[in-house]
């Protein structure tokens, strides 16, 4: 995966991926205006304008975008990241049930996890999410765990 990446960074979408495990914060807001200025569809608009706001830790702003995210399970995976990320782990633990039992919800269970410092839950949901994830996503999440730092 990690070649691929790197030989299709003239693709902004893989760019951005690749971005989010070697490049600064910088350079992944930088790639995500140019994603938004060019993704029309509302999923991945709102997704991306999201993740934007997130990063400047524009967190009202981002919860904002995240609710207009037309698909149910996107959004509500998105809310929550933001919560957690915002240290609001109540309102992030209520999203989280409305996510179906997947990648999605053993990521956010494990962030959550990590953001209370319960190593073991942590590290249960880390494999829970590694073990049902391909590809782009999976690369993502791997490099996004690495960067937790287990105390």
């Amino acid at each position: 995966m990690e070649r691929f990446l790197q030989s299709n960074r003239e693709k902004l979408l893989f760019h951005y991926t690749y971005a989010l495990a070697h490049e600064s914060k910088e350079k992944q807001q930088l790639l995500l205006k140019m994603i938004v200025e060019k993704e029309q569809h509302p999923n991945d608009h709102f997704y991306f304008k999201s993740s934007l706001a997130l990063l400047s830790n524009e967190f009202d702003e981002a919860i904002e975008y995240a609710m207009q995210i037309p698909d149910e399970d996107l959004r509500h995976y998105t809310m929550a990241y933001v919560e957690i990320n915002r240290g609001n782990t109540p309102r992030a633990s209520i999203l989280l049930q409305r996510l179906p039992f997947s990648w999605r919800r053993s990521t956010l269970e494990a962030l959550l996890a990590f953001s209370e410092q319960k190593i073991d839950e942590f590290r249960e949901n880390t494999t829970a999410a590694l073990k049902n994830c391909r590809g782009i996503d999976r690369y993502t999440i791997d490099h996004l765990f690495n960067k937790c730092d287990i105390k």
